[in-house]
């Protein structure tokens, strides 16, 4: 029908005469729904006639178009049991509406009315700062709480996302609340969208070809103000009794100094070249190197021009990175987690 460019709908219809109510099978229309895609569904009813509950779900369901059987009775001809009379009819069209009244917007997210919004606003919890933010810190969740009640042009709970970061405009005291007006707002997943185009054009260029839906960190060390002084991209490969990741820098990036009390690694260069400190000796690496870096040992890394390296090493922990500025350590909003997909 489709192909013959053909209107047409479907409808959901018992054939029992009248239908038991435990034999509707109302979440069929659902199933046609999600089968046929752009094909209206609608509801043929067989049920009694002064049943009403069927039509509420039917439209709850999601069918579009309705059919039923009316009748008028005479002496010469009396009504079957699945047939209604002109008043059960009006009643049962007038359920249907109360019913789309109910279900509210047919397409899209529902819109909020005033009284909802403000019946629930003393009820939304307000952030609170956990510690002194001094204007110019970059904070995250980690750094607030949330308690009620909120006062006026809070920062409130559902401004939260794993992808915003807060950049105080003014000194900002512990346990005092956070106000829309004394900070910066910045959408982290926007950023995140330029740095992987970034660097999905430096793996182009490098040839490297990876799996889609891979575990992906952008490593902010002092916020996304300064990612392109100092941060990287981290892509997890595996991580078994045998770790693998990529780790790409962008022209001018380093990696401050840090060190590892479980795992030992090794990096090979694979585009790029790389400036490794490693416990006070300097070492150059480009395509091809390698270099390991034992436990305990401190190191930090930059480049000039931009680099991918592997990083092979055993197992990776989380919090088995040891930073010489404690401000990192610190620093709640230090990563952003994502699946990438180039």
């Amino acid at each position: 029908l489709k192909n013959r460019k053909k209107t047409f709908s479907l409808m959901h219809c018992v054939s029992a005469y009248p239908t038991e109510d435990r034999d509707l099978e109302i979440h069929q229309i659902r199933y046609l729904i999600d089968r046929y895609d752009g094909v209206p569904i609608g509801f043929s009813t067989h049920e009694t006639p002064d049943n009403y509950k069927s039509i509420f779900m039917a439209v709850a369901a999601g069918a579009a178009i309705f059919e039923k059987h009316v009748g008028i009775q005479t002496e010469a001809y009396k009504l079957n049991n699945y047939s209604c009379t002109p008043e059960q009819f009006t009643r049962w069209l007038n359920a249907a509406k109360e019913a789309f009244l109910m279900n509210g917007a047919q397409t899209g997210r529902m819109t909020f009315k005033e009284s909802a919004v403000k019946g629930i606003s003393a009820f939304t919890r307000g952030a609170f700062a956990k510690k002194d933010l001094r204007k110019g810190d970059e904070f995250g969740p980690n750094d607030i709480f949330l308690a009620i009640p909120n006062i006026n042009n809070q920062l409130l709970s559902f401004n939260l996302s794993k992808y915003a970061s807060f950049t105080a405009q003014k000194d900002i005291q512990k346990n005092t609340p956070v106000l829309q007006a004394d900070i910066t707002v910045k959408n982290a997943r926007e950023i995140a969208g330029t740095i992987t185009k970034k660097i999905s054009a430096m793996l182009k260029t490098a040839n490297i070809v990876l799996p889609n839906g891979l575990n992906c960190s952008i490593s902010a060390h002092y916020g996304l103000n300064r990612f392109d002084e100092y941060g990287a991209v981290i892509i997890d490969v595996l991580n078994r009794e045998y770790c693998k990741k990529i780790i790409i820098l962008t022209p001018g990036q380093k990696h401050p100094p840090h060190l590892h009390q479980k795992k030992e690694e090794t990096f090979q260069v694979l585009y790029g070249s790389l400036k490794v400190n490693l416990d006070g000796a300097i070492h150059h690496l480009s395509a091809g190197d390698l270099l390991t870096i034992g436990r305990g040992q401190r190191h930090e890394f930059e480049t000039i021009d931009g680099v991918i390296f592997e990083e092979i090493s055993t197992t990776h922990y989380k919090n088995d990175s040891f930073y010489d500025d404690k401000a990192i350590m610190e620093f709640g909003g230090r990563k952003i987690e994502y699946r990438l997909f180039l």
